[in-house]
C-alpha cells in the first residue's frame, strides 16, 4: 500500500520532471512513511511514497524495474495472487530478486504485455513505463479498491500528464488553481449521487475508471481501455435443499479462499467489526484460517476494532463483543461525538478531498485511528457484502418490484407475507429514505428545489437511477460498480490511508463476485431473509445471534441527533455564512427549511442538510476564492 505520483511531459528536463514528481509525494506521503523513490527518464518520471507490507527489505524498493531498465513500475496496493504468478514467470525462465508483488508486476509485464491484467487478483492501481516504447500504462484494480486519478494540460509546446494517488497532489502541481465540477457539485446536491464513473469534484482531475487500463504515448495521444466485466444472473432460480446444500458449500468455499488470500502479508492483520454480518464473517472466517493454519502472515491472535455510542439505537456491542469471544480477538473500541466530529472536520476533509454523504466516515476515521495507534497496518473490513449479496433493506422492496413485473403473483404474496413476520427488519427500513424508491416524486422535488435556479438551468436533464430501470440485476450491478460500493471504497481507502493502514476488503473479490454474480436471485432473497446463501454457508461459522439477524443497522452513526442537536448551531452557522452555497444553493429556502426540520422532521432527510453542510466545507477548504 503506498502513495504514487508520475508526470510524463517530454518538454521539461528529468530534473524538473523529477522535481514535480516529488512534490507530489510530499502532499500524500501520509500513504508511504516506509519509504520513498522517484525515478526520472527522458519523458516521464515516477514515484513513490511506500507503506511496507510484503518484502520489507530493502529489495522492495520502488520504483523498480528488470536489468535491462527497459521497464519502470511503482505500484499502489496488493496482488494477491503474486507468488502463484511469480512461479508462472520462474517456469517462463525469469529470475527474481525480491519476495514483492511489484516485481511480478514488472516481470509480468515483459512476459505478457497488457494482458498481465487479466492474470491478476488484488486491489491495485500502478503505473508502468515502458522505455522502448515511450508509453506510460495507467491501471487500477476491477472495482477501483485503490484510487488513481489524472489531468492532462495542453501546452503550446505539446502536454503534460499528471497522475498521482490523491487529488491533493496533483493539486499542489497543477498550472491553476482548483476549480469545481459543477455538474459533479449539482448531482451531488439535487440527487445526493457521489460517484460519477471519471468525474471528480475537480474541473480537469479525472479519476481512471476501475476496470481500466489508460495507455499514453509520448505524443499525448491515450486510449481508455476496459479490460474487465461481468454480469449479474437475473433468474429467479428454483429452490430444492440439494441446490442449497451445493449452492452453500459452494459459496463457502469461495469466500473462505477470498479471505486467506486477504491475509497474505507480512506484517500482522487486524479487523473492523461492527457486529453485522459481514464483517463479522470475515472476523470469523479469518480466525478458522488462522487458527488451522491456512494464512500466510504473521498473524497468530486477532485485533478487532468497533464502534461505539452511548445511543443502544445505534449501538452494536452485544455483537461485535460476541465475535470478538468466540474468536478469541483482542477486541478495541471507539467512541465518535459530534463535538470530535466538529474539531477533526477539517483534518477529515482534507483527506477525503471530495464532499462525502454523511458522518459514518468520521466513525470510520476514529476506527482507523485507533488502528494505527495500535501499531497495526493492515486491516480487513467487511465492505461490499450489502452490495454483492443484497443486505440493504432496499433490496427487498426491488425484489417485491421485480415480482411484480414479472407477474409471479404468488411467489408475491408468500416473499410480501415472511416480511410481516420480520418486525427487526421492517424496523430497520428508512421509509423517509426510501420515498426515494416507492412514489419517490414528492422527495426528490423536495431536494431538488434546494439547489439555485443558476446551477439547476447549468445542469438541466441530469438524471440519478434510484430504482428498478432495467430489473434487479441490473440495479445489483449498479449497486455495485456505480452508485454505492465505489464511494464507500474511497472512504475506506481515504481514512485508512490518513493513518497509513492499508485496508482490505475480501467481499470486493472478483473471482468471489463473479461466483455470487452467477447465483440466481433466490439465493440471495428468500423468505424474509437477505443474504441468505451466506447465512447458511456459514452455520457454524458464525455465532447464531449474527447469523439470523434481521435489524439491519449498517455502520451508522446518530447522525439525525447529531445534526437537530448538537450540530445544528455549526450548520445553521454555516448557511448564514455560506461563501459557495450562494450559487449553489436556494439559500432563503435552505435556511427555512432547516428550521422546519429542527421543530419537525418532514419528507427532507438529514441526509438532505449534511450535503449542504459538507460542501460549503469542502469549498472553502479546497477551493478558495473561485
Amino acid at each position: 500500500m503506498c502513495g504514487i505520483a508520475g508526470v510524463l511531459d517530454a518538454q521539461a528536463t528529468p530534473e524538473e520532471r523529477a522535481a514535480l514528481v516529488a512534490t507530489m509525494l510530499r502532499r500524500q506521503s501520509h500513504r508511504g512513511p516506509d519509504d520513498s523513490g522517484v525515478w526520472s527518464g527522458h519523458t516521464a518520471a515516477l514515484g513513490i511514497c511506500r507503506l511496507a507490507i510484503l518484502d520489507l527489505s530493502t529489495a522492495g524498493h520502488q520504483p523498480m524495474s528488470e536489468e535491462s531498465q527497459k521497464v519502470w513500475v511503482v505500484e499502489n496496493g496488493e496482488i494477491y495472487n503474486f507468488e502463484e504468478l511469480r512461479d508462472d514467470l520462474k517456469r517462463a525462465g525469469h529470475a527474481f530478486r525480491s519476495g514483492s508483488d511489484a516485481e511480478v508486476l514488472v516481470r509480468g509485464f515483459t512476459q505478457w504485455g497488457v494482458h498481465l491484467l487479466d492474470r491478476l487478483r488484488g486491489m491495485f492501481a500502478f503505473a508502468l513505463w515502458s522505455e522502448q516504447d515511450q508509453r506510460l500504462l495507467l491501471a487500477r484494480d476491477r472495482f477501483g479498491i485503490k484510487p488513481l486519478y489524472y489531468r492532462v494540460e495542453r501546452l503550446d509546446a505539446g502536454f503534460r500528464l499528471l497522475f498521482a494517488s490523491e487529488i491533493k497532489a496533483i493539486l499542489a502541481v497543477q498550472r491553476e488553481g482548483a476549480r469545481p465540477n459543477l455538474e459533479t457539485v449539482h448531482d451531488f446536491l439535487a440527487h445526493g449521487q457521489l460517484e460519477h464513473n471519471s468525474d471528480t469534484f475537480f474541473e480537469g482531475i479525472a479519476k481512471l475508471p476501475p476496470a481500466h487500463v489508460l495507455l499514453v504515448g509520448r505524443d499525448g495521444g491515450t486510449e481508455l481501455r476496459r479490460y474487465w466485466d461481468y454480469e449479474v444472473n437475473p433468474d429467479l432460480g428454483q429452490v430444492s435443499k440439494v441446490d442449497d446444500q451445493r449452492a452453500a458449500e459452494a459459496f463457502r468455499e469461495a469466500f473462505f479462499e477470498s479471505v486467506r488470500y486477504h491475509l497474505v502479508s507480512d506484517v500482522p492483520v487486524g479487523s473492523c467489526l461492527s457486529g453485522g454480518l459481514d464483517s463479522s464473517a470475515v472476523v470469523c472466517a479469518a480466525s478458522r484460517l488462522l487458527g488451522d493454519g491456512g494464512a500466510r502472515t504473521p498473524t497468530a491472535r486477532q485485533w478487532t476494532f468497533t464502534s461505539c455510542f452511548d445511543d443502544p439505537r445505534f449501538d452494536e456491542r452485544t455483537y461485535a463483543t460476541e465475535v470478538a469471544k468466540v474468536t478469541g480477538a483482542q477486541a478495541h473500541y471507539t467512541f465518535p461525538s459530534a463535538a470530535g466530529l466538529l474539531a477533526e472536520l477539517p483534518a477529515l476533509l482534507h483527506h477525503q478531498e471530495e464532499p462525502f454523504a454523511g458522518t459514518s466516515v468520521y466513525a470510520q476515521w476514529c476506527l482507523m485511528r485507533d488502528i494505527h495507534t495500535s501499531g497495526l497496518k493492515v486491516v480487513l473490513d467487511g465492505q461490499g457484502g450489502d452490495e454483492l449479496l443484497l443486505g440493504y433493506g432496499k433490496f427487498y422492496v426491488f425484489f417485491l418490484q421485480e415480482l411484480a413485473r414479472r407477474r409471479r403473483y404468488g411467489l408475491l404474496g408468500r416473499e410480501a407475507a415472511s416480511l410481516l413476520t420480520a418486525p427487526a427488519f421492517l424496523r430497520s427500513l428508512d421509509l423517509r429514505h426510501g420515498l426515494r424508491y416507492l412514489g419517490r416524486a414528492a422527495a426528490l422535488a423536495g431536494e431538488q428545489r434546494l439547489v439555485s435556479t443558476a446551477l439547476a438551468n447549468r445542469c438541466t436533464n441530469r438524471t440519478v437511477p434510484v430504482g428498478l430501470d432495467g430489473g434487479l440485476a441490473e440495479r445489483i450491478k449498479r449497486d455495485t460498480t456505480t452508485l454505492s460500493l465505489p464511494v464507500l471504497l474511497r472512504y475506506e481507502d481515504k481514512n485508512a490511508m490518513a493513518f497509513s493502514v492499508e485496508s482490505r476488503v475480501p467481499f470486493v473479490d472478483h473471482v468471489l463476485v463473479e461466483h455470487v454474480s452467477r447465483l440466481p436471485l433466490r439465493q440471495k432473497l428468500r423468505s424474509g431473509w437477505t443474504k441468505f446463501i451466506m447465512r447458511q454457508a456459514l452455520r457454524g461459522v458464525l455465532p447464531e445471534s449474527v447469523r439470523r439477524r434481521r435489524d439491519k443497522v449498517g455502520f451508522v452513526t446518530p447522525e439525525e441527533v447529531w445534526l437537530r442537536g448538537e450540530l445544528a448551531g455549526e450548520v445553521e452557522e454555516t448557511f448564514a455564512s455560506a461563501r459557495f452555497l450562494t450559487d449553489w444553493a436556494d439559500l432563503p429556502r435552505l435556511r427555512s427549511a432547516f428550521v422546519a426540520y429542527r421543530r419537525r422532521p418532514g419528507v427532507l432527510s438529514h441526509s438532505v442538510f449534511f450535503r449542504y453542510f459538507i460542501v460549503e466545507h469542502w469549498a472553502r477548504q479546497f477551493l478558495g476564492t473561485v
